[in-house]
């Protein structure tokens, strides 16, 4: 049986006040926090699958590829990472924003990435290689 958002939040307890979450079709959650780090949780088990510690600041937003099979995370430390999903391995860090990312958006066939920091322009970024493609002011 999948576990209620009640269950989940019993489950972790006090992870934290506020978190940034994100969903995929096989019920994996994943969930940031303040300090950066990165929650993934088997909704069917329900247990933790891995602790993801890739960012320094407060996680801002949470994406998964249409895939499934990669995760994007936004921080406050200037800094998205693409994820693989399965292992927690670190694909891709997307580096050069001047401010924090506050969110992000995955295009239809996950070949791009398009951030967006607080101020200034938009990155758009080659998925697969993690090369910065043009910014959009």
């Amino acid at each position: 049986a999948a576990v209620t958002a009640q269950g989940l939040a019993a489950h972790l307890g006090n992870f934290l006040a506020s978190y940034t979450m994100g969903f995929v079709l096989s019920c994996q959650v994943a969930l940031g926090d303040e300090d950066g780090r990165i929650l993934l949780w088997d909704g069917w088990a329900p247990q933790r699958v891995h602790w993801l510690g890739g960012h320094r600041w407060r996680v801002t937003d949470i994406r998964y590829f249409p895939d499934g099979e990669r995760l994007l995370t936004c921080s406050e430390d200037h800094t998205a990472v693409i994820w693989n999903a399965s292992s927690g391995r670190q694909i891709h860090v997307l580096r050069g924003h001047d401010a924090a990312v506050l969110g992000a958006e995955i295009l239809p066939g996950g070949e791009l990435v398009i951030t967006f920091p607080s101020v200034g322009r938009a990155f758009v970024w080659d998925a697969a290689s993690g090369a910065l493609l043009h910014t959009m002011a």
